[in-house]
């Protein structure tokens, strides 16, 4: 167990403090011989779709988007980078693509994850990679089979391919439980495989009875904990995050390995940048914490899901370029940016201020060697203005320190990583007042002023034509975002020099939390209220059905579920207009049959206009039905695509996930 830190209290009050404020004047004493558990840095997590549009952003917005996330000492600095190894199910806000939908199919250019891994090594070189899996493709049976560890190995090769190294894996699935034989297995096949480097991470858990049993087993099982590199689990600074007190227990603190909390989510960007600022400062002296992980990334996908104000940035327009940066990006970089992988916490240096947490905490890291320290220091919780005393000792710079400051609960980018005068110390002693409800760094470390990049205006959706080399970095059609199954630009069946955007997965997969789902996906903004959405489609195989989409909204939690319109197609030539809800009720409005079967191999266009309380459905450029509907809760939403919504009973079946190819995808208000 490590010391615990060493505050000594001050009984003079502190000459500095507001004329009738109560406070307690608190002494940090920074000593360079004291030990440490290192330091593993901070870092942000992409998955559950929450990056989707981020790789169609228009350059220069996409560049100064991913300067603000990875480049050092403009933004956010991120030291770690977590993703998700795709799995062609719904992982939380949307479907992540698998490298290998089919046994052996194996594309290492799927999804978008490394893309953003390039770009951010590019940019930081010393980021560390982590990765871990959410559901797997339905080929594998089961998540704990070896068939999902040979396709985690094929991902992972994927990467190597590119250059990439991926550091850290889980080593189990996230937030559902762990194998310890399956890890095991895990770690001889990378190993087997020329990953020996990369280091498992045990046992992303989520449910707070559960967080630390992991440890209690780690202690108990040699084979166990020799292949387990570093112990992380997710929320453990409040459910959901806060950040007033991070929990873990003496049995983690002992077993000798690294404790992280390998995901702290879902924060919203502006509001909850005070909460991150406390975990990842009272994380070390509560908990003995040495990594923070957030979640989301970015809020980088459509309207009507449940996630779409969080992350560090809001990036939801790439048609127009426009993104904001949120309190959260200067939050995060009040540790990164005078912190790094590597340093040490000082032991003696990290607490609450005042003897309560309530005034705030600190927490003081060195670079190896002692050639440079930081105190990073919060008064989220305070409630009046206190001073801090400074005492360096031992082996440690006693010059001139930079003083940081960041208003997390401000929407001001002025408030952001805000630099104060310098102070000077005589003989290695200085006082400080900090103000409530701010974020200080003491720091040797000479920065200079962050990033500076302007976004352009934003603008509304408005008509939307897919064009299939819209943008060479993506294959999947440019803004369409996918929620179950994976989307992806293939030949075309009837034109094989051209592109077609195909629904990859054959099967249903291994879900990460288990539904009735079926492939489909979503496009659009907040503006979409009257419109027509038109695709053509076509079945590859008998048994298929295709649609429309239309006034997407009201998803529900993690679940296929949504409120809606559909207009769907089958190879036998039946339609169906449907109407879906949030709840699961799903009512067929209108049905009829095509006097010819559509069949497969054959291209049809459907098309759904929805204007006000009058849904129109046409088939092939002939209406079918019209029909009203006065429900309140259905005059806007985005629009998008799905393949094999198939309806008993008034729910959805979940049985056909067929392989069905799309063209000519339009969106057009009015």
């Amino acid at each position: 167990m490590s010391r615990l830190p060493r505050v000594v209290l001050s009984l003079v009050a502190a000459a500095l403090a507001l004329p009738g404020s109560a406070h307690a004047a608190t002494e940090i004493s920074i000593d360079g011989s004291a030990g440490g558990r290192r330091f593993d840095g901070v870092g942000a997590l992409s998955a559950g779709g929450s990056s989707r549009y981020l790789i169609d952003y228009p350059r220069p917005a996409r560049d100064a988007i991913l300067d603000y996330l990875f480049k050092p000492n403009y933004g956010a600095t991120l030291q770690i980078l977590k993703v998700e190894i795709g799995g062609d199910g719904d992982s939380t806000d949307g479907a992540e693509a698998s490298i290998e939908p089919s046994r052996g199919a194996v594309d290492c250019g799927a999804g978008y994850e490394f893309w953003l891994m390039r770009e951010a090594k590019r940019r930081n070189p010393a980021i560390k990679l982590y990765a871990l899996a959410w559901g797997a493709p339905g080929w594998t049976g089961t998540f704990w089979s070896q068939s999902t560890i040979t396709t985690i190995l094929h991902w992972l090769a994927c990467a190597r391919r590119q250059g990439l190294v991926i550091d850290y894996l889980g080593g189990t699935q996230n937030e559902r439980g762990y194998s310890k034989a399956w890890t095991v297995s895990l770690r001889r096949a990378l190993d087997a495989a020329g990953f020996a480097a990369t280091r498992l991470v045990m046992a992303e858990a989520y449910d707070t009875a559960a967080h630390w049993t992991v440890a209690n087993d780690l202690a108990r099982d040699a084979l166990f904990r020799g292949v387990t590199s570093v112990v992380g689990n997710h929320d453990i600074c409040g459910v959901p995050t806060n950040g007033r007190q991070c929990t873990s227990t003496t049995t983690a603190w002992n077993i000798g390995k690294p404790l992280w909390a390998s995901e702290l989510g879902a924060m919203d960007g502006n509001v909850d940048a005070a909460a991150m600022a406390r975990s990842m400062i009272r994380g070390y002296s509560q908990a003995r914490l040495v990594g923070y992980i957030t979640w989301p990334l970015v809020s980088a996908i459509p309207p009507g899901l449940k996630h779409e104000a969080f992350g560090l940035l809001a990036t939801k327009q790439p048609w127009s370029g426009f993104y904001r940066v949120n309190a959260m990006t200067y939050t995060v970089a009040m540790m990164t940016w005078f912190t790094a992988p590597g340093w040490q916490y000082v032991n003696g240096a990290n607490g609450p201020i005042g003897g309560a947490y309530a005034n705030g905490s600190y927490a003081t890291l060195k670079s190896p060697g002692g050639a440079s320290w930081s105190t990073i220091a919060e008064t989220t919780t305070a409630s009046a203005a206190q001073t801090v005393s400074f005492a360096v000792r031992g082996a440690l710079p006693r010059g001139t320190v930079r003083v940081w400051r960041t208003r997390p609960d401000s929407t001001r980018p002025a408030d952001w990583m805000a630099r104060r005068p310098d102070v000077h110390p005589a003989g290695g002693r200085f006082s400080y007042r900090l103000l409530p409800g701010y974020l200080y760094a003491f720091t040797t470390l000479a920065r200079s002023a962050k990033g500076s990049a302007a976004p352009p205006a934003p603008r509304r959706f408005g008509t939307y034509v897919e064009a299939a080399n819209a943008n060479l970095l993506d294959d999947t059609p440019v803004y369409l975002a996918p929620l179950d199954g994976a989307f992806r630009y293939r030949p075309c069946v009837t034109d094989p020099a051209s592109r077609c955007a195909q629904q990859m997965a054959p099967q249903a997969p291994v879900y990460w939390r288990p539904h009735r789902g079926f492939p489909h996906a979503v496009i659009g903004d907040e503006s979409l209220d009257d419109y027509t959405v038109s695709c053509d489609v076509l079945f590859t195989r008998p048994g298929s059905s295709a649609g429309v989409i239309a006034r997407f909204s009201g998803r529900a939690k993690e679940i296929g579920n949504f409120r809606g319109y559909l207009l769907t197609l089958d190879d036998r030539g039946t339609w169906r207009l449907i109407k879906n809800s949030p709840t699961a009720r799903v009512d067929v409005l209108a049905t009829g049959t095509l006097r010819a079967p559509s069949g497969v191999r054959a291209w049809h266009r459907v098309s759904l206009t929805v204007d006000r309380s009058t849904l129109t459905a046409a088939i092939d450029g002939q209406r079918v039905r019209t029909v009203t509907d006065n429900d309140a809760g259905y005059r806007s939403g985005v629009a998008g695509i799905e393949a094999g919504a198939t309806v008993a009973r008034g729910a959805w079946t979940g049985t056909s996930w067929p392989i069905v190819q799309y063209r000519r995808l339009r969106v057009a208000p009015g």
